[in-house]
C-alpha cells in the first residue's frame, strides 16, 4: 500500500498479499470530508439541471452551449465516482445508513440505476478493478 502524501489517500497498488480495501482502511481523521464533497457534487448537479432546463437552447449562442454540455458531463462523473465511492462505504464511513442514502441518491440521478444490485456485484472486489 503506498501513502502519497498531500492527499491523504490510500491506494492499493497490488492485492496478491493483501485483502481488497475497505472503509477500514481510511483515516481516523478523514472526517465528514467525502459526505461534504459528495453533497456539492449532488446540489451543484441539481442547481445546474434546473438552471438548463429553464434556458432557451433555440436563443441560446452556441459558444454557450459546448461549455454547459462540458460542465454537465464533469458533473454527471461526479455523481458517479460519488456514487462508486458509497458502495466501497468511503462517503461517510462512520455511518453505513448515511453512506448507503448517499450513494442511491447518486446512483439514481446518474442512471436510475439500482444501488443495492450493484453493491451486491461491487462488494468483494479490488479497488482497482472497478
Amino acid at each position: 500500500m503506498r501513502i502519497y502524501p498531500g492527499f491523504r489517500f490510500y491506494m492499493v497498488t497490488s492485492f496478491q498479499n493483501s485483502s481488497p480495501p475497505s472503509s477500514s482502511n481510511i483515516p481516523e481523521d478523514f472526517g465528514y470530508r467525502g459526505l461534504i464533497i459528495g453533497l456539492i457534487v449532488i446540489g451543484t448537479w441539481a442547481v445546474s439541471i434546473g438552471f438548463l432546463f429553464t434556458i432557451d437552447v433555440s436563443q441560446t449562442p452556441f459558444y454557450l452551449i459546448i461549455p454547459a454540455m462540458l460542465w454537465q458531463i464533469f458533473l454527471y462523473t461526479g455523481l458517479f465516482i460519488t456514487a462508486h465511492d458509497a458502495m466501497h462505504g468511503v462517503v461517510l464511513p462512520q455511518n453505513k445508513t448515511v453512506n448507503d442514502l448517499v450513494g442511491n441518491v447518486a446512483v439514481k440521478i446518474y442512471a436510475l440505476f439500482d444501488y443495492q444490485k450493484l453493491v451486491k456485484k461491487t462488494l468483494g472486489t479490488p479497488l482497482s478493478s472497478c
